[in-house]
């Protein structure tokens, strides 16, 4: 099945600035991807579609970067407990309101989007003392709300950017990502939510993507500190924006 013109300009013309994103700050891509895939082929498939993408991205990501010895065991214990959320969400899906957990999801990331953008040096919250279990925290918490609702990644974020330096954060979510993005394909696959399109859409997107994951390789070498927060702080803020429309939609 062929693709009219006017449907692959679009894919290209959005995978370009989603995947600029990606290759800048190891997230992002799914802010433009899922609701343009989900207009033209149906949520479902936009989803699939994103994780599918996202896992061959993350790989080719995560052989293109250096990793120092001591981001394994952090990402090990963060992929641990996203996976363990995940099963609870999972077993949750259908009991707790999604209305709700998107709201309560939409709030914290907005405001945390705004300190980025507003303070020089953001914050993690201080709901508790030590800053590793905060981050355990909210992994196990982003690993629930992913399993309910399909949104972990910026419960994780806020709390794991001020902890590094912007090309560890980089690293960290490349590989964190790409764990999720591969566990998500196989569970979209167990449940019946494959289909033909997936691989086509991949195809079609693909030059973009490359092209757009470049420049923002380049773009992280040049970025300053502040910049990049202010970017991490943004994207956090459209997040928030794309939820709350969900909800009034």
């Amino acid at each position: 099945m062929r693709y009219p013109p006017e449907i692959i300009l679009l894919i290209l013309a959005v995978c370009l600035p989603a995947y600029f994103l990606k290759g800048l700050s190891g997230f992002g891509p799914g802010l433009l991807f899922v609701p343009t895939v989900g207009l033209l082929f149906g949520p479902r498939t936009a989803l699939v579609s994103s994780a599918f993408v996202d896992s061959f991205v993350g790989l080719g990501m995560l052989l293109s970067l250096r990793y120092a010895r001591e981001d394994w065991p952090l990402i090990g214990k963060m992929v641990g407990f996203m996976a363990m959320g995940s099963v609870l969400g999972s077993s949750l899906a259908g009991f707790v309101p999604a209305p709700a957990v998107l709201g309560l999801i939409g709030l914290f990331v907005v405001i945390s989007g705004f300190s980025f953008v507003v303070y020089d040096r953001p914050l993690p919250p201080r709901w508790l003392r030590s800053r590793f279990l905060k981050l355990w925290s909210v992994c196990l918490l982003g690993g629930v709300t992913g399993g309910l609702v399909g949104i972990s990644g910026p419960l994780i974020i806020p709390v794991l950017r001020p902890m590094m330096d912007r090309s560890r954060f980089r690293r960290v979510l490349v590989a964190f990502f790409l764990c999720e993005g591969v566990l998500r394909v196989i569970i979209y696959r167990l449940v019946g939510m494959w289909s033909g399109d997936v691989v086509r859409i991949a195809a079609v997107a693909g030059p973009a993507v490359i092209v757009g994951l470049l420049l923002g390789y380049r773009a992280h070498v040049n970025i300053t500190e502040r910049r990049f927060n202010v970017v991490v702080g943004v994207v956090l803020i459209l997040i928030a924006v794309r939820i709350g429309w969900g909800l009034v939609g």
